[in-house]
């Protein structure tokens, strides 16, 4: 899921949304707050993950919710013509990489053993490495062959899918805590 979750934030990262915003008729300071905007959230929602009431709410809810607004996200880029549009939907880019990513990953260590977590973490950043660099590759492939807004719908139909995946989980993993 966090392979999912990165591919919009490192393939529309400077270069895409520089492009974007350029199509758009977008001003130098406009496409400068697209990075600053997109940056303080993913800092901030970061920051609200590791809080009591965002751990009080937990995986099960945060992880699905976040790939649906991450889904909502690369639906509505190709769809947008206006720049400052396009500056406010970095918020749901940055909620997505500031949230799921925390989120994520805790998800993926808490059954390791903790002798063993410093290995599973290694593990976890190999699989996170990878899908940074395939994803976005495909994706760009998708784009050149194609275009960018059918490589964007394809990122959400796979994040809506995610979004269903992770609820299964939940539903099972909660399930599976709850009879022992």
């Amino acid at each position: 899921m966090v392979c999912i979750q990165e591919s919009p934030a490192f393939r529309h990262g400077e270069y895409v949304k520089t492009q974007i915003a350029h199509e758009i008729n977008a001003s130098a300071f406009q496409i400068g707050l697209l990075s600053i905007v997109y940056i303080i959230v993913a800092v901030l929602a970061s920051y609200f993950s590791a809080s009591n009431f965002a751990r009080r709410l937990g995986s099960s809810l945060w992880i699905p919710f976040i790939l649906f607004v991450l889904a909502i996200y690369c639906f509505a880029v190709p769809n947008i013509f206006s720049p400052n549009l396009l500056i406010a939907i970095q918020i749901l880019a940055g909620l997505s990489t500031g949230i799921v990513f925390s989120f994520c990953t805790s998800e993926a260590m808490k059954n390791v053993p903790i002798e063993k977590r410093s290995t599973a973490m290694g593990y976890y950043q190999a699989i996170y490495a990878v899908g940074m660099t395939i994803v976005p590759m495909i994706a760009g492939n998708i784009a050149e062959i194609y275009n960018l807004n059918i490589a964007f719908y394809l990122e959400g139909i796979i994040a809506v899918i995610a979004t269903v995946a992770s609820m299964i989980y939940f539903k099972y993993d909660n399930r599976k805590t709850i009879k022992g």
